[in-house]
Formats: C-alpha cells, structure tokens, sequence
C-alpha cells in the first residue's frame, strides 16, 4: 500500500513539474489541452456510408454522445472513432443497420496523463430528409441529441439507458418506448401517436408534446409535462412527483401515487382521476362547476376552492368527472385563476 502511495505522489508531482514547465515554455492553454487528450489512441474518423435501403437502425454503445441529423444525400451515414481498445461492430441484416460498440479494458497499465477526447465519442448519424426508420438505441453512459431545424420523422423508437443524457425535440413517431435508469429523458415540440416511459430514478420532462395515449411507469424521480395536448395520461408512481401543468387533456387523466405529490392543471378534461396513500394531491380547473366530485381522504383534508369540505366531499352536478382519493395526504382542487406553481 504504502508504495502505491508513493508512486501516485510520484506521479503526481511529476505532472505538475511538466505543466509548470510547459508554461514556462510560453505553451498556451489550447496547445497544452491538446497535449494532455488522448486523440491517437482514437485514429482517424471513420465514415461508413450504407447505400442498402434500411428499415431500422439499431445502436448498442458503452459510452457515446449519438447525434442524429438530416443531410442533403440520399444514404445513410455513420461517423464514429474507433479506439483501440474498442469491440466495435457493424452489419446490415433484413434492412437493419446495427452499430455495436463495447470499451475494452487498457491491458497496458500503467499511468498517464491524457484523458478522452470528446470528439472520439462522437457517433453521427446522418439520415436523408425523406427516411423514416425505426430507431433503436441502448447506452449506457453518455448523451443522446437530435439536431434538425425540421421535424424529424421516425416509425418507432425504443432507447433503454442507464445513467446517460436523452434529448428528443422536433420528432414525429408513431410508438414511442423509453426504459431509463437514473438518467434525464426530455422531449420538445414532438407528435407522437403512443409514448411509453419507464423510468427508475430519473428526471423526465415534457414539454409542448401531442401525444394520443401517454403511460408513465416512475420509480421515484419525477415527470414534469409542460404545455401540449393529449387524448389521455396514465401514470404509475412509487414515491416520484407527477406535475401537469398548463396540459389540454381531452379525455382521461389517471394518476396514481405511493407517496408522490401529484399536481395537474388542465383545460375541462372529461375525466380526472388521481390516488395517493399519502401524497398531496393539488387539481385546478378552468372551471369547477363542470366536474361531478368524488373526494375522500382518511387522514388528510379536502379543500375545494379555498373552502374546506372535511375529509369526505360529493358534488353530483356536471358534464365531467373528477374522482380523488388519498389515504393519509391532502386533496386540493381550485379554479386556474388561483393557480400557483407548487415548490
């Protein structure tokens, strides 16, 4: 132990030796960043051009930064490097591209000063403008970005990631299916016809989405959906946060919750249904006098427009329902004039 000790001390010196050195040399920041980033062990570039008409392209990566982009050719390009430790992949079977890449060990040992260089974890995908695809993708660490000024079309997407950065916006698809591990998913300005998320851990945020048939599955962590229109919102939560907020919701929202707080402000949904055993429930409405009501709480209190209803509360008149339950928290319900962002 004592000698491991030694040797980091050792070396560690050493580089502070060298980049005081270098300075003193007149090296600037960018010619010593560039001294100190492994580029070599990358080589150069690789730009796979795939002629083949394709239905899907599926990517199964350790750790990369995929970008997707339209480009002004009629084939599909993959621009990637290819470390030399690297297990990488590629193939073209029944019109699916698929893209592996798997870090190896550094069998060499030893220490170094230089560490990755980003670009060699770039892989880019550019697709033609008039392609749609299927989309499948799984990583483990790393990020995820569309880049188009357009809309991007697709058929249907299935990404699984655990711990990376996914960012979808301007997309149009018809199945959606997200399976993130304590990673952050969010979407901008997409249609899609059925969006599927299952998230452990994690942040999700939507935000001015039209989306059919919504189901969220949130094992802790949080959905925030901001803006958009949807047909209907099913979610499913163990101890994360659901907030809706400003979201025309045409026919059903159905929220449950362990112990999340559950916040929805929505145009005249027909119908409202949320349950928590002891989660605070906050509901606002353009107008109450629409919903029949059917509150009850055990433990927590009703409050409807500001007016305390006790811990058991039923309005028969209206076009629309609303159905609340909780076990042990609080049930609110106001009209959008009395609307305030929950903390």
């Amino acid at each position: 132990m004592k000698i491991i000790v030694r040797v980091f001390f050792v070396t560690l010196i050493s580089g502070i030796m060298m980049i005081l050195l270098g300075v003193s040399m007149g090296l600037d920041g960018e010619k010593l960043d560039q001294f100190f980033t492994d580029v070599e062990s990358f080589g150069e570039r690789i730009d796979l051009v795939i002629q083949e008409p394709l239905q899907k392209i599926s990517i199964d990566v350790d750790y990369k930064h995929v970008i997707l982009k339209y480009h002004e050719h009629d084939y599909v390009m993959v621009s990637y490097y290819n470390k030399n430790t690297d297990q990488t992949s590629t193939y073209i079977e029944d019109h699916t591209f698929t893209f592996i890449q798997k870090r190896g060990s550094n069998l060499s040992g030893g220490l170094t000063y230089k560490y990755p260089s980003q670009e060699g974890y770039m892989l880019h995908v550019y697709l033609p403008y008039d392609l749609v695809i299927d989309f499948e993708l799984r990583i483990d660490h790393g990020y995820l970005d569309v880049e188009t000024d357009d809309v991007m079309h697709f058929n249907n997407i299935y990404i699984r990631s655990d711990k990376a950065m996914i960012t979808m916006d301007q997309i149009k698809a018809n199945d959606v299916s997200i399976n993130v591990y304590q990673a952050f998913f969010g979407m901008k300005g997409f249609e899609i016809e059925r969006l599927s998320i299952d998230a452990h851990d994690n942040e999700v945020t939507l935000v001015d989405g039209h989306v059919d048939r919504l189901n969220v599955t949130l094992r802790d962590g949080h959905i925030e959906i901001y803006a958009g229109s949807y047909n209907m919102i099913q979610g499913i939560s163990n101890h994360g946060m659901m907030h809706l907020i400003e979201v025309d919701v045409n026919n059903t929202i159905d929220l449950t919750s362990e112990s999340g707080e559950i916040f929805v402000k929505t145009s005249q949904t027909k119908l409202i249904k949320a349950s928590t055993q002891s989660g605070l429930i906050l509901v606002y409405v353009i107008d109450t006098s629409s919903y029949k009501m059917n509150f009850s709480t055990d433990h927590g209190r009703i409050d409807v427009n500001n007016t305390y209803m006790g811990q058991s509360f039923t309005k028969n008149s209206g076009s629309l329902d609303m159905i609340l339950t909780s076990k042990d928290g609080h049930i609110s319900v106001n009209m959008s004039s009395a609307y305030y962002l929950p903390v």
